[in-house]
């Protein structure tokens, strides 16, 4: 069970939908005592909702355009992939059982929203390279509200 809160400056604890955290503790404990493991924890603040609606419906599309106008047939998720491997270099070397290293790509879903506000800063980087103008959010046509 996850439940989200906050920790006032005396020391008390705000649990965020109170209710259903309350019931929670009922389900889990309905016929004998429970032994659990509670642990608190900074939230973190990942990428935002526009944030995300700029990158999936600007940003992609953008260079989903780019791609194709050059002679490719890719889609939104292929470039994606680009993207994170090989312009944002969200990679993670992995060690297999025989000591060879691998690449992984990771999730950008992951990033917090000041990484992700850089990842999106070496796309629009990347692409001003090749001649191609990403707008910044507050010019591409999304609305923040």
């Amino acid at each position: 069970m996850k439940h989200k809160g906050t920790i006032k400056p005396d020391g008390s604890l705000i649990v965020k939908a109170r209710s259903l955290f309350d019931e929670g503790l009922r389900l889990m404990a309905r016929e004998k005592e429970v032994a659990v493991v509670i642990e608190i924890k900074p939230e973190k603040k990942y990428r935002s909702v526009f944030q995300n609606s700029y990158y999936w419906g600007i940003v992609i599309p953008i260079v989903v355009n780019l791609f194709n106008e050059n002679g490719n047939n890719v889609d939104a998720d292929q470039v994606h992939e680009f993207l994170k491997a090989e312009v944002g270099k969200l990679n993670q070397k992995l060690i297999l059982p025989d000591g060879e290293i691998k690449d992984v790509t990771i999730s950008s879903a992951k990033l917090k929203t000041m990484e992700f506000e850089d990842y999106l800063a070496k796309i629009r980087a990347w692409a001003a390279e090749w001649g191609c103008i990403v707008p910044m959010p507050n010019e591409g046509g999304v609305d923040e509200s």
